[in-house]
């Protein structure tokens, strides 16, 4: 009961301070960061803290000579990361076995926006097209213990990975961010596996038992790999997506319910010896705000000029998003798959 809460407590806790939004197939398909606040991520097989080990602030400004405006203010941060995975679910710790964790180190960089300045009276932004960039590399081990269907024997496994991660948005902001309408966001995401292995499929022990009531039920439990291992193998994925983020939030009569969030996204899927999975689909996204947070202003100097900027703290809202999309592989297409992702920003 206690491993169960943990879990959960730390399924939450993932959610903090990164949105990701991923596909039926698990891939990223968008995702939106402040580039300031550590991560703990968490899923069934793998458990990673990133922590900001540095990070610089950059100003960028429009217009010639003396009519300079500030126009944003940008972060560059650089992140280690470190996680274990397991050939078995973290949902239930005690059965996690040690000679099934491996692990994984990893370096991010991420672009982002920490300030977005608007003209004196909030309605209008300076500068409308801004880009964000997120680039990773992870490497590490996996662990199991693999049957080999050539020798017949049970083998201990310990396949070396490593990858290549790329994310990058081009931000559409409309003139007025805090009127109607929308902010469009086009995003590429891909990643480029460097070592790998061939999937390979599970098998388990049946010779445990559990009493229920006064019946005998077996239970399976892991035991390991089938297959042989190939640790020379290539993939990755691509996928380019285009979301609509409502500016203001979704009004019914006198209560304010929700920003929401339409996405469309196509994306492409290869490993070796293996068809690609090509996949389209599409989400509706519910948001607990825009991107934009609180107004403030602020003086500086252009030579020996002092100007008063406006700006609007950015953020990367809450979100809960529903989708549905379909695989095409080999010629033949799948029946329509249903997936929800969602993000908790503190």
């Amino acid at each position: 009961m206690k491993n169960n809460l943990l879990f959960l407590a730390t399924m939450l806790y993932s959610f903090v301070c990164f949105g990701q939004i991923t596909n039926s197939n698990k891939k990223i398909i968008g995702q939106y960061y402040d580039a300031v606040n550590s991560q703990v991520k968490f899923n069934s097989k793998n458990i990673e803290l990133t922590i900001r080990i540095d990070s610089s602030w950059t100003k960028y400004v429009v217009g010639k000579e003396d009519n300079l405006e500030r126009s944003a203010i940008k972060v560059n941060s650089h992140f280690f990361s470190f996680g274990l995975v397991s050939s078995e679910d973290f949902s239930d710790l005690d059965a996690v076995k040690s000679k099934n964790l491996g692990f994984r180190f990893g370096y991010q960089f991420q672009n982002a926006f920490d300030k977005i300045y608007m003209d004196s009276t909030y309605s209008r932004v300076v500068y409308k097209k801004y880009n964000t960039l997120i680039v990773g590399t992870k490497l590490g081990v996996d662990r199991f213990q693999n049957f080999n269907p050539q020798s017949s024997k049970i083998e201990s496994a310990v396949p070396f990975v490593a990858n290549i991660s790329l994310g990058w948005n081009k931000y559409y902001f409309s003139n007025n961010p805090n009127g109607s309408g929308f902010s469009t966001v086009f995003s590429l995401n891909g990643q480029v596996n460097i070592f790998d292995y061939k999937k390979l499929k599970d098998f388990y022990n049946d010779t445990d038992v559990t009493i229920n009531g006064n019946i005998l039920v077996p239970t399976e439990s892991f035991a390991g790999k089938f297959g042989t291992l190939d640790n020379n193998a290539r993939g990755g994925y691509f996928s380019v997506a285009t979301s609509f983020v409502s500016n203001k939030k979704l009004k019914i009569r006198d209560t304010e319910l929700f920003h929401f969030a339409p996405m469309m996204h196509l994306s492409w899927q290869s490993f070796a010896g293996k068809s690609p999975i090509y996949n389209a689909g599409f989400s509706f996204g519910f948001l607990n705000s825009g991107f934009f947070g609180e107004k403030k202003e602020e003086k500086y100097k252009i030579g020996n000029k002092e100007k008063t900027a406006y700006y609007q703290k950015f953020k990367a809202p809450s979100l809960l998003s529903l989708g549905i999309d379909w695989n095409y592989i080999g010629g033949a297409d799948n029946k329509p798959q249903y997936y929800i992702s969602g993000t908790i920003n503190f």
